[in-house]
C-alpha cells in the first residue's frame, strides 16, 4: 500500500466532518486519501470475498485480477466531477463512540458506460443517457447493519445537488446480480425498482449473465425521506 504522507490522524478532539440527514442512521464524507485508516478501510472492503462476489472491482485490479492497492489510493480521491465515492461514515446515533466518522462501507456514484447502455437497449430497456448515473455501494465486513442504504439515500441526493440538480431531475439505475438478495434490499430501501434484466456489458453477454437493471423512483425516495422523518420524532 502507498504510505508515503499516509498518518493515522487523531479525530478525538475535532471530528471527522461529515453529513447526516435528520432520520438516517449513516453519515457520509468524502474518504480521505491522507488517513491510513480510511485506505486501509477501503482496501479491507475491496478485497473482501463477498463484496468481489458480487461487484465489478476490475477498475482497481491488476492485470491478474487481484485488488491493486494503488489503484485503490488514487479511487480514494474522487471526490468531483461525474465519479464521486462516498464514504459510509459512523454517526453518533448508530454505531458506538469510538467508530464515530469511520469507514463503514461506500457509495460509488459514476456515468454509464455506452457499453452498458447498448446492452440494455438490446435487452429491451430504454433508458435516457442525459443525466444519467450508476450507484453501487458495499458494506465493511463486520460493519453495524442499516447503514448502506441510508447512506445511498443520502449520496444519491448529494450527488445531483453537486451538479446544481436535484434528485428528480437526474436518473439513477443500479445493476445487480440476481441472486444479490441484500443488494435488492438497499435498492429498494432507496426507492429503486426492477426495470428489466440484461448484460451489463459484452464479456457478461459472452457468458451469458444477466443482471437486473433497477431505476430509481425518486418520488419514492421522497416518500421514504418523509417517513424517516416522521418516525424519527
Amino acid at each position: 500500500m502507498p504510505d508515503s504522507g499516509l498518518s493515522e490522524q487523531d479525530y478525538t478532539e475535532v471530528p471527522r466532518i461529515q453529513e447526516k440527514f435528520y432520520g438516517e442512521t449513516a453519515a457520509i464524507r468524502p474518504f480521505d486519501p491522507s488517513d491510513k485508516h480510511d485506505i486501509e478501510a477501503l482496501l479491507k472492503i475491496s478485497t473482501d470475498p463477498e463484496v468481489k462476489k458480487w461487484m465489478d472491482m476490475s477498475e482497481i485490479q491488476d492485470k491478474e485480477g487481484d485488488i491493486d492497492p494503488n489503484k485503490v489510493f488514487n479511487w480514494a480521491k474522487e471526490r468531483s466531477g461525474n465519479k464521486i465515492l462516498y464514504a459510509i461514515s459512523g454517526s453518533p446515533v448508530h454505531v458506538g463512540q469510538e467508530n464515530v466518522g469511520e469507514i463503514q462501507g461506500f457509495v460509488y456514484i459514476y456515468p454509464v458506460s455506452q457499453e452498458s447502455m447498448d446492452c440494455f437497449k438490446k435487452g429491451g430497456i430504454n433508458i435516457p443517457d442525459t443525466k444519467l448515473s450508476e450507484v453501487s455501494f458495499a458494506a465493511l465486513p463486520g460493519a453495524k447493519p442499516n447503514q448502506v442504504a441510508s447512506a445511498t439515500r443520502q449520496a444519491i441526493k448529494a450527488y445531483a445537488s453537486g451538479k446544481g440538480l436535484t434528485h428528480h431531475e437526474t436518473i439513477f439505475i443500479a445493476t445487480i446480480d440476481p441472486q444479490n438478495i441484500k443488494s435488492r434490499n438497499v435498492l429498494r430501501a432507496c426507492g429503486f425498482g426492477k426495470v428489466g434484466e440484461a448484460y451489463y456489458d459484452r464479456d457478461a453477454e459472452k457468458q451469458e449473465k444477466k443482471d437486473e437493471v433497477h431505476k430509481l423512483n425518486s418520488d419514492k425516495l421522497d416518500q421514504i425521506l418523509i417517513s424517516h422523518l416522521i418516525t424519527t420524532q
